[in-house]
């Protein structure tokens, strides 16, 4: 059986053990616990309960003889209730007592009390009567006889209850204490039987384990000695747990512990003869490579002087490059100005020639102004004419009106003439008199129309008058325009001839600024070519410095490199010495291992 397998069952089997100890130790422990809480609380309940018994009795008592010697109503009705309400608390408390016994005895007792207590209570509700029937004497000795006997029954009953109920507690104790006992017995006699058990696995795991073991530490301190030629017990190898593969793996060892001691003797001599000629050539190499520290030095210096060189050339190829790049700049902007200039010349003789064709066009607008202006005067000459004319008929029909109106004066003398006759006439003369009322208003509306005509020819006239100065007015701003548009058609036709000229002359600049543009550009494309290859030499300078550098760092790693070797050879040496030391001392050592 397998080590493993052993200590698992013996681990098992003590938790096992543990775990039956536990889950019993934990049963009779909440088993205790439960009865002392139950006997606690029934105990407290009790005590408390007679507490109150005896409190609400003797509240009674005390409530009853005030109420019998109270003199005034008030402390009457005070003491009353005082009384009903000790009275309802010994009720309620002998109820919950009811719930608390248990024995035939409690039951008994209980129901002595319940029955001395209903009698008391009838004697107190009968002295209560009294005294609110005003009787105090008869209440004081009824209190003082027969409830005073019924108060020591009702106390001698509640003690004795009591006392019961003490005995009863004290019986559950005494069985939580047998419970208690019995619990602690057993658990005594179940870790007995682990401790015994746990015994006996200790004395197997030991004969199992601890022989086999010992046997082990013995033979690793024979080799531990140097003494391989041991032997392995032959039991040990046959067994097949765990402690017989590791007997089995180490014998496998020894044996391959024999054969490389036996190699490593043979290696040690080899060792020394490699060490002694290892030391001699090291000294040779010491000597060649100082003599390469010495050369690689002067390159070193070499490599520096050309690199201040290369620097010193980089620096001065780069200003070359910086004065260039700002000539450029200087072309540059001197190419962006000659464009914006030429534009804007480009742009001016845009404008004059727009200027031009306006001025043309407003030329042929002031030609057509002034004949516009001499047709409108002409046209404001005929209805100047008109005007007048209308005037003459105007007075052609004032005269018109006059007459009219001197008929209508004449009519209306006729008629009323007519009418004297027509009453002359008296019947006969009727019919003429109507005719001749209607010829009268005829003419006085006749008369009454003239006049308003008459005003409305005199209104036209004034009008005619006005529209008369306003024409005569309108006829000399006329000539007044026409003046003042001679003059603006000279000043154009000169400004139409000087912006002719203007046009001229920004042709030609237009022209030199166009040279002017590709000379600038000519040159700005030579400057860039002259900066392009400056940029390219300041570049490979800049390479060559890069190279240089980079030479001049790994000349200065190659001097370090070769410090790094020469101190490296000067330790190879040393190390050397101490190999062959070394060596000498690992023959000595082996030979301390005995292989048979």
């Amino acid at each position: 059986m397998k080590i493993r397998v052993k200590l698992i069952i013996a681990f098992m089997s003590l938790m096992i053990v543990g775990a039956v100890v536990g889950v019993i130790g934990l049963w009779g422990v909440l088993q205790v616990a439960q009865a002392n809480q139950a006997l606690l609380k029934h105990q407290v309940r009790n005590l408390v309960l007679s507490n109150t018994l005896e409190a609400s009795f003797l509240s009674v008592q005390v409530n009853s003889r005030d109420l019998v010697a109270a003199e005034t109503p008030a402390e009457r009705s005070d003491f009353l209730a005082n009384v009903q309400k000790s009275l309802g608390a010994f009720t309620q408390a002998l109820q919950s007592f009811s719930q608390n016994t248990v024995t035939p005895e409690e039951k008994q007792l209980y129901e002595e009390l319940k029955t001395t207590f209903s009698a008391y209570n009838s004697d107190v509700a009968r002295a209560l009567e009294l005294v609110q029937e005003s009787k105090p004497k008869q209440a004081e000795s009824l209190i003082l006889g027969p409830q005073k006997l019924l108060a020591q029954k009702i106390y001698a009953a509640a003690q004795k209850l009591t006392e019961s109920q003490q005995q009863s507690a004290q019986a559950g104790s005494e069985q939580t204490q047998a419970l208690t006992k019995f619990v602690l017995t057993f658990l005594i006699v179940i870790l007995l039987a682990a401790f015994v058990l746990s015994f006996f696995v200790g004395i197997i795991l030991a004969r199992s384990i601890a022989l086999p073991m010992k046997n082990l530490v013995k033979v690793a301190g024979d080799v531990a000695s140097g003494e391989l030629g041991t032997h392995f017990p032959e039991g040990l190898s046959k067994r097949s747990d765990e402690l017989g593969q590791l007997g089995r793996s180490m014998s496998k060892m020894l044996e391959s512990l024999k054969e490389n001691v036996s190699l490593a003797l043979r290696v040690s001599e080899e060792l020394g003869l490699v060490s002694r000629d290892l030391q001699s050539n090291m000294s040779q190499t010491g000597a060649a490579v100082n003599h390469i520290v010495t050369s690689v030095d002067k390159v070193g210096r070499f490599v520096l002087d050309q690199s201040a060189s290369v620097t010193e050339t980089t620096a001065t190829s780069e200003q070359i490059v910086k004065n260039l790049e700002s000539l450029d700049n200087l072309i540059a902007d001197q190419s962006a100005n000659v464009t914006q200039s030429s534009a804007s010349i480009e742009q001016m003789l845009s404008n004059i020639q727009s200027v031009n064709t306006n001025m043309k066009k407003l030329g042929q607008a002031f030609s057509q102004l002034v004949q516009f202006s001499d047709e409108g005067r002409k046209k404001l000459d005929g209805v100047l004419t008109v005007i007048r004319e209308v005037a003459n008929h105007s007075e052609k029909l004032q005269e018109a009106n006059s007459v009219i109106n001197s008929i209508a004066a004449q009519t209306n003398l006729l008629a009323m003439n007519a009418a004297i006759e027509a009453a002359h006439a008296g019947d006969a003369g009727k019919g003429f008199s109507v005719v001749a009322d209607e010829i009268r208003k005829l003419a006085e509306i006749s008369s009454t129309q003239s006049r308003q005509i008459a005003g409305d020819v005199k209104t036209m006239q004034a009008q005619i008058q006005t529209a008369t100065g306003v024409s005569s007015e309108a006829d000399e701003a006329f000539r007044s325009i026409l003046e003042q548009l001679d003059i603006l058609g000279r000043l154009e036709h000169e400004i139409t001839s000087a912006m002719d000229e203007q046009n001229e002359g920004s042709k030609q600049v237009l022209v030199a600024t166009e040279q002017i543009t590709a000379i600038t550009s000519q040159v700005r494309n030579n400057s860039a070519e002259m900066l392009v290859g400056s940029r390219a030499i300041h570049g490979e300078m800049s390479k060559l410095l890069t190279v240089t550098e980079e030479v001049r760092q790994n000349v200065g790693e190659i001097q370090d490199e070769t410090n790094s070797i020469h101190s490296v050879v000067l330790q190879i040496e040393g190390l050397s010495v101490q190999n062959a030391e070394a060596a000498d001392k690992l023959q000595k050592r082996m030979e301390v291992f005995r292989l048979s």
